[in-house]
């Protein structure tokens, strides 16, 4: 479990849809660099992924929900907020398990400040071998970039959170999509 130090916190992004039987979830860290409170975060996130994320999200996959916790992590507020926000990208079911690859970069080297997400894609956006299509990754990569900039606007740059308190959360500088789709077995049915 990630340390969420004070002046943090965790914005969870939780989907739905006919894509995502059993659901899925998307999460990073952010600095509070201002005095919103997690409500207010979560409907700015909202906000922020509806202008850069919500088409190149599948049209079978629907933000139901954002989720912000600031730390400290047992006495930090946390508020969720609503979306139900359908996808507008690219259609078609794959498995649920099946996802886009991004990867968080930082300005430190070494493997603690790296970071993913495992987001999710649509079956016209994969062609075989389970390569995604060029434009796909091109197209991710101006979009994440676009939602990376809108955070640090909003006074909530993404972070890279730890698993250990001595480690100061680390700066995400950029993101980068994988051309090759990436599994997660927590999103299969049980």
């Amino acid at each position: 479990m990630a340390i969420i130090p004070a002046g943090f916190g965790q914005v969870n992004f939780r989907f739905t849809g006919l894509g995502l039987p059993t659901g899925a979830e998307v999460t990073f860290g952010i600095a509070v660099l201002s005095e919103d409170d997690p409500d207010e975060v979560a409907s700015a996130v909202v906000a922020l992924w509806a202008a850069d994320l919500q088409e190149r999200t599948p049209t079978a996959v629907t933000l139901q929900s954002v989720l912000v916790k600031f730390g400290p992590n047992d006495l930090g507020p946390f508020a969720e907020v609503g979306a139900a926000l359908p996808g507008t990208g690219s259609g078609g079911h794959v498995n649920p398990n099946m996802c886009i690859l991004c990867t968080k970069q930082t300005a430190l080297g070494g493997r603690a400040n790296r970071g993913r997400w495992y987001y999710p894609v649509a079956e016209d956006q994969v062609g075989q071998g389970g390569f995604l299509n060029t434009a796909e990754v091109t197209e991710m990569n101006t979009q994440l970039a676009s939602f990376l900039a809108a955070l640090t606007a909003g006074d909530i740059p993404m972070v890279l959170l730890h698993t250990s308190e001595s480690i100061t959360p680390t700066t995400v500088i950029g993101m980068s999509t994988q051309g090759t789709t990436a599994t997660q077995r927590r999103r299969l049915r049980r």
